[in-house]
């Protein structure tokens, strides 16, 4: 007498559209309507895991291509300096990461430069924005 291990059922809800597909399905190839759900599951379980290789290949594949870029870029910016400040890339390690534009190069010093000044600004706008809507409610309140 053999001791199969016996799989614990396990009920399972679905409408009734999809019930009456997969009783079809089963009927058609000869297979229990538990057999068909496991068969069908299985296949997509397998679709699965050939995608997922898939898309790893597809992933090594964006890393090298973007990592070869990533060497072209440092080649371009070896020989471009920044129309802001002139700084070259060879000058200044900080500002290695040059910004193209439509008519020259930024580095990432003067965009930093920039960002601060921008801020500065929108700040000083800000509290001038504050301080007229406090002027506003103190001569309503008179």
């Amino acid at each position: 007498m053999s001791h199969k291990k016996r799989i614990p059922p396990y009920p399972l809800r679905m409408p009734d559209e999809v019930r009456e597909w997969y009783e079809e399905e089963s009927n058609n190839n000869g297979r229990s309507l538990n057999a068909e759900i496991v068969e069908v599951l299985k296949e997509e379980m397998n679709g699965y895991k050939a995608e997922k290789k898939h898309n790893s290949i597809k992933t090594k594949d964006c890393r090298y291509q973007g990592n070869k870029m990533a060497l072209e870029i440092e080649k371009v910016n070896t020989n471009i300096g920044c129309s802001i400040c002139g700084r070259n890339s060879k000058d200044s390690k900080k500002s290695r990461l040059f910004i193209a534009g439509l008519y020259g190069y930024i580095c990432s010093s003067c965009v930093s430069d920039c960002v601060s000044i921008l801020a500065y600004h929108i700040e000083c706008r800000v509290d001038e924005g504050n301080k007229d809507t406090a002027e506003d409610n103190e001569s309503e309140r008179q």
